[in-house]
């Protein structure tokens, strides 16, 4: 008898729950869901993004970033463009290709953000994504974008994407823009670049091109430099006129992608002088004129007048300069 009102008991239970259950599944049904809202959409609804917004609707990105994607947006408030800038007065082109630099095709909230270079949705010769150096500084949570742009951790979560804010409009960046930004790696190299004697070959890199002129630069390290201008290295001493020669030698007049390289391919440099190719299981080597073979490290850092790759050491040319 105490088991059958037992049985009962349980029954009766599962009723309710079954009960319980189907009213609150009606209940979800009967609630209408709030819409996440798109990039685009929560950008137009802040005041102090209406001079980005106008640019992005003027160059068509307002359609890309009210679809359905992955973005990550570096987004300027109003404050930071100035008194001078005219979205108007600008053409559609200069403002496409500034506006793109703002857009990341990956979501990257503020805690995933690591030193390192990532593309751009703006474009450089050969319709090649621009390259945007992230650098996390030495407070925590600062990070800094192409050596200049401040990140505003805002992890704005949109239905395609999140918005930051930065405290500066981020340029689209030359060949020697990118030098200057990551002084951990290019701090010598900057340094003999923004010599007085050196006008010329800054000259070369640290100018907008268009897509028919751009440049290559081979970008040794700053242990490349401390290794051929120390006791034993082969530039030690050399003169402006030597340090001209070997910087055209790490210049070509052409936007080499890493891609396109070809194993014993022999490429002319500013300086007149080649250097060789070879391709091995362990990636790219270059042989200078002094048959020393030098490693590429990091490849195809995309800037608007050209393109970068890191070389473990400093390729040593034919001197003729005294």
């Amino acid at each position: 008898m105490k088991n059958l009102f037992n049985l009962k008991k349980i029954f009766a239970l599962g009723i309710i729950m079954l009960f319980g259950l189907s009213c609150k599944k009606e209940s979800d049904e009967l609630t209408p869901k709030t819409k996440a809202k798109s990039i685009l959409e929560i950008a137009k609804e802040n005041p102090e993004l209406s001079i980005f917004v106008e640019a992005l609707k003027k160059t068509g990105l307002d359609t890309l970033l009210n679809q359905p994607g992955t973005y990550t947006i570096f987004a300027p408030k109003n404050s930071v463009f100035g008194d001078n800038f005219s979205v108007g007065n600008t053409s559609k082109e200069t403002l496409t290709k500034l506006v793109s630099n703002h857009v990341i095709g990956a979501i990257n909230l503020a805690s995933s953000f690591k030193t390192g270079y990532i593309k751009t949705f703006s474009e450089g010769p050969g319709r090649n994504k621009i390259s945007m150096y992230i650098s996390l500084d030495a407070n925590p949570g600062s990070v800094t974008l192409n050596g200049k742009s401040k990140v505003i951790p805002a992890d704005i979560v949109a239905s395609n994407g999140v918005i930051h804010y930065v405290d500066g409009i981020i340029s689209v960046p030359t060949i020697f823009d990118h030098a200057k930004a990551n002084p951990e790696a290019f701090k010598s190299l900057v340094s003999y670049l923004t010599r007085p004697s050196q006008k010329g070959v800054l000259k070369l890199i640290d100018t907008v091109a268009t897509s028919v002129n751009p440049y290559t630069l081979f970008a040794p390290t700053n242990a490349a430099f401390d290794l051929a201008t120390g006791d034993n290295g082969f530039a030690k001493g050399a003169s402006d006129a030597q340090i001209t020669e070997l910087l055209r030698y790490h210049i070509v007049k052409s936007n080499v992608i890493s891609s396109s390289l070809t194993d014993k391919q022999s490429i002319t440099t500013d300086l007149s002088q080649k250097i060789a190719v070879a391709l091995d299981i362990t990636g790219i080597k270059i042989k200078d004129q002094a048959n020393r073979i030098n490693t590429i490290g990091l490849k195809d850092v995309q800037a608007s007048n050209g393109i970068i790759h890191v070389v473990s050491t400093v390729f040593q040319p034919k001197f003729n300069a005294r």
